[in-house]
């Protein structure tokens, strides 16, 4: 092992090791009751140092050699029978809302448009196939990843009464769909049952195949957390390679509030799902200057008004990405422009008959609700009384945040250790940087 290596490693290592650690510790001891995989955790740590410098033996990295030779090479036309096609579906589900937004057709011609525009846009990847070595490290960060969010499933504690709420959503679908149409589409401001239907489907049929218990209650959560863990890999990997993805992977599977949200029958995790599909999209086409790319990434980023309403600030992040990308001299050009008006489509095809909604009723999208601000009101206790104790929610605010980002390893700690200290690219541009630094917990 090399002095350089060794200084990486600890680099890496120590923050992440003592930042999870201190938080998992402070997670548990907040919460009473309740599972404690101490053991758990400390193999899991065991295999991630062991599979970290596995990973780090090599000194270049095959995918960001492969990205640079590659840029601009992959093929950017779509297949042009799927895509009028698509935009074909598109139009008819469009018709068929203006008429009747609960129309059981709308829901084969959605699928339809949103498969044969993927289908349409989506070929060969740049990237080179993982080797036997690759893949049995992310088959091991998958493997605790999934070990730490089924443990115990049923016997972990909940958090608060919206964990119920979830199984009301689902199983009212079984009886009020029948006679009052296919509701996917039909969100209502201020309801917030009518906007979550899409999750509540596979939810159904999940307690009408495996029966009704905690168990399968919470099952899709968990399933989403470990999927949530091999996306956070390929748009590590992405940006910045292989060894960067894998301990972005083996940070995200152990991190303490992403276990809790995995481990909960509320559908809160599926909010971040969304913005790991776009950034994905967004990295694969800015790291290529692939318009197509940016194509997919219009369907991903729709998902954000069909899933939990956490998902809808990705809407403004991708914003962010597009208008940043115009003001990089080496990002911007024609293909961006071509890419987002592209963009601008998949976002409308993924939205299908829900734009139906979203102009009949705009307050839709940003839910409508009344909420209560705990900033304000503890400032104006605090006024009132005098007694600094008016001020303890800030505090409570303050530590959560840290369990849930825990700070360093969140997105310092991989992208350094990773990126920078491994490999230095003249391509890595600061909308790289803001797209890596988004945090994949809801």
């Amino acid at each position: 092992m090399t002095r350089g290596f060794s200084r990486v490693a600890a680099m890496v290592a120590a923050p992440i090791t003592i930042a999870l650690l201190g938080a998992e510790w402070l997670f548990e001891t907040g919460w009473e009751g309740g599972n404690r995989p101490g053991v758990l955790l400390a193999v899991g740590w065991l295999l991630a140092c062991v599979a970290f410098a596995l990973a780090m033996r090599a000194r270049r990295d095959a995918d960001q050699e492969s990205l640079a030779r590659t840029a601009g090479s992959t093929r950017a036309e779509p297949r042009r029978a799927p895509l009028l096609a698509s935009v074909t579906l598109f139009a008819v589900g469009l018709a068929i809302a203006v008429r009747d937004i609960r129309a059981w057709a709308l829901a084969p011609i959605w699928l339809g448009s949103v498969a044969l525009w993927v289908g349409a846009w989506l070929s060969r990847p740049a990237l080179p196939r993982l080797s036997r070595s690759q893949w049995a490290l992310l088959g091991g960060v998958l493997i605790l990843a999934a070990a730490l969010r089924l443990y115990g499933l049923e016997s972990h504690q909940a958090s608060h009464i919206d964990e119920y709420v979830t199984p009301e959503l689902a199983l009212r679908r079984a009886t009020v769909d029948p006679e009052n149409g296919f509701a996917l589409f039909d969100m209502r401001p201020g309801d917030i049952g009518s906007m979550l239907l899409l999750s509540a489907y596979p939810r159904r049929i999940a307690f009408e195949t495996l029966g009704l218990s905690l168990t399968v209650h919470r099952l899709p959560s968990a399933l989403v957390g470990m999927v949530q863990v091999a996306m956070v890999f390929f748009v590590a990997r992405a940006l910045f390679g292989f060894r960067a993805a894998i301990v972005a992977a083996l940070v995200l599977s152990t991190l303490a509030m992403h276990l809790a949200f995995s481990r909960h029958g509320e559908i809160t995790i599926e909010g971040s799902f969304v913005w790991l599909l776009t950034a994905y999209c967004f990295a694969r086409g800015f790291r290529g200057r692939e318009p197509r790319w940016l194509a997919l990434g219009g369907v991903a980023l729709s998902l954000g008004m069909y899933l939990y309403l956490a998902g809808r600030p990705a809407f403004a992040f991708a914003a962010f990405v597009l208008v940043l990308a115009a003001f990089d001299s080496r990002l911007r050009g024609r293909w961006l422009a071509f890419g987002s008006c592209k963009f601008a489509v998949g976002l409308a095809i993924g939205l299908g008959p829900l734009l139906v909604t979203l102009v009949r009723e705009p307050a839709v999208f940003a839910y409508n609700a009344r909420l209560n601000s705990w900033l304000g009101a503890a400032v104006g206790l605090f006024q009132r009384s005098g007694e600094i104790d008016a001020l303890r929610p800030l505090w409570e605010h303050a530590y959560r945040a840290f369990l849930a980002y825990n700070v360093i390893p969140s997105a310092g700690s991989p992208r350094p250790a990773g990126a920078r200290s491994l490999h230095h690219d003249s391509r890595r541009t600061p909308l790289r940087r803001a797209l890596a630094g988004q945090s994949p917990i809801p």
